[in-house]
């Protein structure tokens, strides 16, 4: 299997359409990751950031 990357703003749309999915849904679930890793503290394990903000996504 290849990658394919969408540079044009119509074709992304379509290529997730295709999917089932859109813009939203794909930014809130980086997002929520995102903010997960952001609410970690130095009291946290050092791996502790990267994986929740992996699993919360």
């Amino acid at each position: 299997m290849h990658t394919i990357l969408h540079d044009d703003p119509a074709a992304a749309f379509n290529a997730l359409s295709s999917l089932g999915l859109t813009e939203d849904v794909l930014l809130t679930s980086v997002l929520q990751g995102y903010m997960a890793r952001t609410n970690c503290t130095a009291n946290h394990p050092p791996l502790f950031a990267p994986f929740v903000a992996w699993g919360k996504q």
